[in-house]
Order: structure tokens, then sequence, then C-alpha cells
């Protein structure tokens, strides 16, 4: 497991893309998974009030997609498990002053 911080990584394969902004200035979280199977876009704008979410699940194995914003009071929390040759991740939002927490589960 590979703990980051605030960062731009590319996983699944090298294949993905994964913007995360902490800074809750609106600017959200962009994942666009580019050739995880050529599926998937999943893009979270909150806002930091817990406004809007939108994902398009175009059969990368059909794996789920939990996301709870509880309003931005330390508590969001954004899993996506695609089950796309195991990559899994765990984004946790714990503060929303860019002290976020990005887990990828590359096992």
């Amino acid at each position: 497991m590979v703990w980051m911080e605030s960062i731009v990584v590319c996983q699944c394969l090298g294949k993905g893309l994964l913007f995360v902004d902490t800074q809750c200035l609106g600017k959200g979280l962009l994942f666009v998974d580019t050739q995880c199977l050529g599926k998937g876009l999943l893009f979270v704008d909150t806002q930091c009030l817990g406004k809007g979410l939108l994902f398009v699940d175009t059969q990368c194995l059909g794996k789920g997609l939990l996301f709870v914003d509880t309003q931005c009071l330390g508590k969001g929390l954004l899993f996506v498990d695609t089950q796309c040759l195991g990559k899994g991740l765990l984004f946790v939002d714990t503060q929303c002053l860019g002290t976020g927490l990005l887990l990828l589960d590359t096992q």
C-alpha cells in the first residue's frame, strides 16, 4: 500500500489518472481512467458543500462506487473499488483543508 497526500498519480497499470485537490475551494476530485480496459469516468465536485456527483461506469468490469460526502466537516469519504486488475482506491479528505489522504492499494 502506498500513502500519499494531495497528489497526481497514475495507477491501473499506469493507464489511469487521478487528480485530487483537497483545498476545498470548489476544485473537487477528478478521476479519469483512460485505459483500465478503457472504462469509466468519475468526477466529484463537492465545493465543500456536499454538492454534486457525476459517475459514469462504462463497465470497468462493472465494479462498484461508494461516495459519502458528510458536508465537508472532516468526514468526506470516497471509495472506488473497480477491481480493474485489483486496483482499489480510497480517498479520505479528513478536514477539507488540504489535509486529504489518498490510499492506493495496488495489491
